[in-house]
């Protein structure tokens, strides 16, 4: 077991036994780039069964919502939000997608025990190349309001 696994056990074993919640974000070096998804403890966990070993490029970075992400209230990408690299997940069958982008999930949610995980396989990296509109998600207002919008979803009283 690596050490992210051994610190994230208690967390996760918390989230399912007590109802806690979890927003994990991913990053360049998450869980692909370390292969720390199969057969680990993160993988009954995650709402994801599979994650690409290399962070792939967006042919079209724009951010779209799924029917899903409008229900949570105050959840908004805006029109030109774009991730330009991110993780290439598959979701677990409990998973419902929230967002997408390339026709990928990006932002996903589960249930796991009596808690909720929810999964941003985005990454803060890369820019728009010349000419395009988008912007990378992370400079947007959008981005801040949905971080505040998933913190008060999870936060909220069941």
């Amino acid at each position: 077991m690596t050490g992210v696994q051994t610190c994230a056990l208690p967390i996760f074993n918390f989230i399912a036994a007590k109802g806690g919640r979890l927003i994990y974000l991913c990053g360049q070096d998450t869980i692909g780039e370390k292969n720390l998804l199969p057969g680990s403890v993160l993988e009954g966990y995650l709402p994801i069964i599979s994650c690409s070993a290399k962070l792939t490029k967006a042919k079209d970075p724009r951010i779209r919502m799924t029917a899903q992400d409008k229900k949570i209230k105050g959840v908004s990408w805006g029109k030109n939000a774009a991730a330009f690299y991110y993780q290439k997940v598959t979701p677990s069958k409990r998973a419902n997608v929230l967002a997408r982008v390339d026709g990928h999930p990006l932002l996903l949610k589960a249930k796991v025990g009596k808690g909720e995980v929810i999964f941003f396989a985005g990454t803060t990296l890369g820019y728009s190349e010349k000419g395009e509109k988008q912007k990378p998600f992370w400079e947007t207002r959008e981005w801040q309001k949905t971080l505040k919008a998933l913190f008060r979803y999870l936060n909220k009283k069941k």
